[in-house]
């Protein structure tokens, strides 16, 4: 049970930091949707070429807050990788903690359609 906690406690983190990101990029001007779309491309290091992306690089307080996520990204995905191998190779998980966390990934996922 203290795995899906972990994990659940993980993605919650990873949750809280996208809308805080969110809302600063919206305080710099962008719209809800673009600044939203801007930081989980950031967090999950998907490289694209568009016009919203240079609104990110053309002004300096934006290109900071995108520095600062970067690192935040490389940080929580080697927190989650270490965590993930530590967490097989001491064989912590079953089968309930395993169906736990897909159920709450779900969730997670329609109530973020839900909400936006």
């Amino acid at each position: 049970m203290r795995t899906v906690a972990t994990v659940i406690i993980c993605l919650i983190i990873f949750l809280i930091i996208i809308d805080i990101f969110a809302v600063l990029f919206r305080l710099t001007g962008l719209s809800r949707e673009k600044a939203r779309f801007q930081v989980i491309s950031l967090l999950t290091s998907t490289g694209y070429t568009t016009r919203e992306s240079e609104l990110i690089t053309q002004h300096p307080i934006r290109r900071k807050l995108a520095s600062a996520l970067m690192v935040v990204s490389y940080v929580s995905t080697l927190t989650f990788i270490s965590f993930l191998v530590n967490m097989l190779s001491n064989s912590l998980i079953n089968i309930k903690s395993l169906s736990a966390i897909i159920l709450f990934v779900i969730c997670a996922v329609f109530f973020l359609k839900a909400l936006y």
